[in-house]
């Protein structure tokens, strides 16, 4: 700590401005006599010093108290209060305990942005219909209650072949099946192979349950479940989609395989279990930014945050964008999003709107499934920063939106007002917004380092 004070103070008394050097300069002024006076009138020099002594005293004083007070700013109480629940526009996710407890690390809110489970509403019924003599089906399954489930009865060595129809989303080319699947049986030994089928061609993926890494561990019921998923961006918008499992019992004893919340939804990750024929409409968490954003970027502005996403940069949409942070006007011509680009390798971005002309910070930053990124930008006179898991990209000589005219507007975190295809699809976090810029050691005294 008074390592850092004295160079605080150090680069203020070189660097705060022409009072601090005026008044430094002033005191050596007087100080210079002394060596003229000390062998001729000793109570001149000896005055000389005393004044001299006492203005260098006050100057490292102001200097020192503008040090502990710029630092003590990063550990105010943050303007935004804590993340609070965010709103459904329409929620049919079904509820599935920790479903994503081995898909991300950070505790926070998870935000996602529309989906739909374009697979019929009956599907799982269907299944149950066309394997009678081996499924059954559970109104509520021991993994996920509001689900219904089928359970299936394969012998040693026992081969079954399952469907599931859907219909595209319109406009659509990107598309995932994926579907929880388990054994009440311990370390069962599955072959699984998912199957993605349009009218553009055949998508495989083999999936061996004794390497995969469990979707849920459920301790109360023993079981672990998993989460087959395959990808796909077609040429064109697909006339059908269908699912198709094939399930391979290679132990020489009688398995029950469950399966539940098979889901065809757009995009290239899957997202939170949707229930058959349900959709999810995005998520919106907003603030007032009257009171919360900072009153005047030029002045100095702080704001930082923390996600873990539930996806890989490559694995997103081109021209659908994470969104992060959102604070704009209506049009979007003016005001502060960061983003992953996903035209650009999913880049983390800080995006300037002022009057219509976009300026861009862009990291190298490519986000990875599961990990946590802490995201801090910071502006003052015409500059700003982004920063990533402590990393810097600097844009000088810019203008910066004029945030008065914002402040009537909402500001969002993880998502975009704009559009709900949008979300984060992330864990948002420690989201904390300072009327002032912070250095590096303050952002890792606020963050808590």
């Amino acid at each position: 700590m008074w390592k850092s004070l004295a160079r605080d103070t150090i680069q203020r008394l070189s660097s705060g401005g022409w009072v601090p050097n005026f008044v430094v300069g002033l005191a050596f002024l007087l100080l210079s006599p002394v060596l003229g006076y000390v062998m001729q009138n000793p109570r001149a020099a000896i005055i000389s010093v005393a004044i001299g002594v006492t203005i260098i005293v006050w100057v490292v004083a102001w200097a020192a108290v503008r040090s502990v007070t710029s630092e003590s700013a990063a550990t105010d109480k943050p303007q935004v209060p804590p993340v609070e629940t965010p709103v459904h526009a329409t929620d049919n996710t079904v509820n599935v305990p920790n479903a994503l407890a081995n898909e991300r690390l950070a505790n926070g809110v998870y935000l996602e942005g529309r989906r739909n489970n374009v697979l019929e509403k009956n599907c799982i019924e269907d299944v149950v219909a066309k394997n009678k003599e081996i499924a059954k089906l559970i109104p509520s399954s021991q993994v996920a209650p509001a689900a219904k489930q089928v359970s299936l009865q394969l012998e040693p060595q026992r081969i079954v072949n399952l469907e599931l129809n859907g219909a595209p989303v319109l406009h659509r080319r990107d598309y995932t099946f994926s579907y929880i699947v388990f054994s009440e049986t311990p370390d069962a030994k599955l072959d699984i192979l998912s199957t993605l089928e349009t009218d553009s061609g055949v998508d495989s993926s083999q999936y061996d349950l004794s390497g995969a890494l469990p979707f849920q561990d459920i301790k109360a019921n023993s079981i672990k479940t998993y989460r087959p998923q395959i990808s796909h961006f077609y040429p064109a918008v697909p006339r059908f989609l269908k699912g198709k499992i094939t399930i391979t019992n290679l132990t020489n004893t009688p398995l029950i395989v469950a399966l539940v919340l098979p889901v065809i939804e757009e995009g290239l990750f899957a997202s939170s279990p949707i229930d058959c024929g349900a959709k999810r409409g995005g998520e919106f968490l907003s603030y007032a930014a009257n009171g919360n954003m900072p009153s005047d970027l030029n002045q100095g502005g702080t704001i930082s945050f923390s996600f873990s996403p539930s996806w890989n940069a490559d694995r997103l949409t081109p021209g659908i964008n994470p969104h992060f942070l959102s604070w704009t006007n209506e049009n979007q011509t003016d005001g502060i999003k960061v983003i992953s680009d996903s035209r650009d390798h999913g880049k983390i971005k800080l995006v300037i709107m002022v009057n219509g002309k976009i300026s861009v910070l862009a990291s190298e930053i490519t986000p990875l499934k599961g990990t946590i990124y802490a995201v801090d930008v910071r502006f003052a006179k015409q500059s700003a920063d982004l920063v990533v898991n402590g990393n810097t990209w600097s844009k000088t000589n810019i203008q910066l939106p004029n945030a008065s005219t914002l402040a009537n507007f909402q500001f969002y975190i993880g998502s975009n007002p704009s559009s709900e295809d949008d979300g984060a699809f992330s864990t948002m976090s420690d989201v904390r917004i300072y009327n002032a810029w912070l250095n590096d050691d303050q952002i890792k005294i606020a963050r808590g380092h």
